[in-house]
């Protein structure tokens, strides 16, 4: 039976699985991502080997949050993580590893995951959204990653409202990540009148019904439906499937959806779906990347 090994890596914590080909899961580990580059090296080959342990893997597939070169491994920018930007991650493992090494944007090895694990049977082509600290995104079409040169999907920094005046993470203004990620659903609940310390506390209120709370949701839906306008026109995808922890408020989604009936699609019955593989998506996602290739290489 075929293994291989998957890393989620992301600015707070690390996840190392051990999956089969299928996408079963056989062994997982968490860790705190330390913050300074030399032991977040170290602590990146010591869960890799505490996951393999004696296991015969076919490869090990990575992936990260921000740009990465996927055919060098070399983290171009991190937003969350600066203390790796620059570093070639592929030279340092090859150190450590003499298995295949991939590696993939954290967004992408959702959207893989989700498509190969999640809807492949039902789907041939799916938009993966990512709402959480940022708005991530992957394409598949036909049943493989588009990426452009190698850097493309990031839907998440598409213009949406430049008038706005709300300048992203990125350095543009107006972006659909900047609309609709943690910090606008936060700040958007604070101007309604919330005196609350995270979205966490948010999800406090909407449970219990606070217009203040439904207010802000619905205001951030209206941007996410914009975004899922120009998706859908673009692209024409079978299904949006979106992830990461600002897909949990159900009323998020639901009035995004409602407001997709305001504009002019190119077709009215993309499904907007849940991500059906939660936390783990990116690292079964990033395993994934070894069997691919594994059947590549095959044909």
């Amino acid at each position: 039976m075929a293994k291989a090994i998957g890393v989620d890596v992301g600015g707070t914590k690390m996840l190392f699985l051990l999956l089969d080909h299928q996408g079963k899961i056989l062994e997982r580990k968490k860790l705190a991502t330390p913050t300074d580059k030399k032991p977040f090296l170290k602590t990146l080959v010591d869960g890799i080997n505490d996951i393999k342990g004696n296991e015969k893997i076919e490869g090990i597939g990575l992936d990260f949050a921000g740009f990465i070169d996927s055919s060098t491994g070399i983290i171009q920018f991190s937003p969350n993580m600066p203390w790796i930007n620059g570093v070639n991650i592929n030279s340092y493992l090859k150190k450590s590893f003499n298995e295949e090494l991939f590696f993939e944007n954290d967004a992408n090895a959702f959207a893989l995951a989700e498509y190969a694990v999640g809807y492949k049977r039902k789907y041939k082509n799916i938009i993966g959204i990512t709402l959480g600290t940022g708005v991530g995104s992957g394409i598949i079409c036909n049943g493989f990653l588009v990426k452009g040169q190698g850097l493309g999907a990031e839907l998440g920094h598409m213009i949406i409202d430049h008038s706005s005046g709300k300048i992203c993470g990125c350095g543009n203004i107006g972006c659909f990540e900047a609309h609709c990620n943690g910090k606008a659903l936060f700040e958007k609940a604070m101007e309604k009148g919330l005196k609350i310390k995270s979205n966490e506390e948010l999800h406090y209120y909407l449970k219990r019904d606070d217009i203040r709370a439904i207010e802000a949701v619905k205001d951030v839906s209206k941007h996410l439906a914009v975004g899922f306008v120009n998706i859908i026109n673009i692209f024409d995808p079978d299904a949006i499937i979106v992830g990461g922890g600002l897909s949990e408020i159900g009323l998020l989604l639901d009035t995004a959806k409602k407001e997709l009936s305001k504009y002019k699609l190119v077709r009215n019955d993309t499904k907007i779906l849940r991500a059906k593989l939660g936390e783990d998506a990116p690292a079964i996602g990033a395993a994934m990347l070894v069997f691919e290739n594994r059947r590549e290489q095959k044909k």
